[in-house]
């Protein structure tokens, strides 16, 4: 019986820090509505602590079930792509008319698309990247952005008379439908948990974390956006990389089989047997069979040569 109980706590626990998550998401969609835009953000970032802790929890806890893992991903839904949403719509979006509404819409959308895909290919795709950007990371992207934006004096100042747009609405307009795009786009962006480090690496490593941890918190408004922003720019930067290597490997490979020896025919244009590229052969030992095989046959004529003289001197 103790042990039945014991079960039912340990599967309770990593679901109470996701409820958690669930619950401050709700809430920072409640405070985007009352027009409390600073709530909602850092009630995203609260959502983030908590969706962080649950699944480690539950692997600490060995208490990973199916029922967590959907639970948990219908939590990010409401925490990293309603709430986020909401905030850029009551930020800047609801000036825009139509076309607010409906980057909005595609933010949650582009959201649960990315979930869904997810839970999938969840054993498919190994866990040193992600394809495609994290809906949790997208979410604090946009909200830090609130607070990025706020600092350096370019937020959208609404009156409550204002109906029209501004200059300051675009910012938030494409940001939004990027961080969308790049949800349900196949990039890969690294997620540091298959990271080995060799033991003299470990020092350095500590020491540039714990300077990033100093600098978020004593200017978070201005270094978590940075820092988030850097993380897209040069990830993006290493798929175009990785994307350009794989062409000039292709093309490299290409010189070696033209297009008429791929087609199975000859200098002259006539037909020979095609060369699939794949013979365990190689040319070297071809001709030096051709020529085994030559030296043979004219030893066997010499032969047969020999053979037939004394029957034509008998003849004589």
């Amino acid at each position: 019986m103790q042990t039945k109980a014991r079960g039912i706590y340990v599967y309770f626990l990593p679901n109470l820090f996701t409820s958690a998550n669930l619950g401050a998401g709700f809430f920072s969609i409640i405070a985007s509505l009352n027009g409390q835009l600073e709530r909602a953000v850092y009630a995203i970032f609260i959502a983030a602590i908590f969706d962080s802790l649950d699944g480690r929890v539950a692997r600490l806890a060995k208490a990973e079930s199916a029922f967590g893992e959907e639970y948990d991903s219908l939590s990010d839904l409401v925490s990293f792509g309603l709430a986020p949403a909401v905030l850029s719509y009551e930020w800047a979006l609801r000036y825009m008319g139509r076309v607010g509404f409906v980057v909005a819409f595609l933010f949650v959308l582009c959201g649960a698309l990315r979930l869904a895909r997810f839970n999938v290919m969840t054993h498919v795709i190994p866990k040193s990247y992600f394809q495609g950007l994290p809906i949790p990371m997208a979410a604090i992207i946009l909200s830090s952005a609130w607070l990025f934006m706020g600092e350096v004096g370019f937020l959208p100042n609404h009156d409550a008379s204002m109906t029209l747009f501004t200059m300051q609405d675009f910012p938030v307009l494409g940001l939004t439908l990027f961080l969308g795009i790049l949800m349900i786009s196949t990039l890969r962006f690294p997620s540091f948990k298959e990271l080995h480090l060799e033991s003299r690496h470990l020092m350095g490593v500590f020491l540039v974390s714990v300077g990033l941890i100093l600098l978020i918190a004593l200017r978070h408004e201005i270094m978590l956006f940075s820092f988030l922003m850097g993380y897209v720019v040069v990830s993006i930067a290493m798929n175009i990389r990785r994307h350009i290597r794989k062409r000039k490997r292709k093309s490299f490979s290409s010189l070696f089989y033209d297009e008429d020896s791929l087609l199975g025919l000859d200098d002259e244009g006539e037909g020979s047997p095609p060369s699939t590229g794949f013979s365990s052969r190689s040319s070297s030992e071809t001709s030096e069979s051709l020529v085994k095989t030559e030296v043979y046959s004219s030893s066997q004529n010499e032969s047969d040569s020999d053979e037939s003289e004394p029957k034509t001197s008998k003849v004589y």
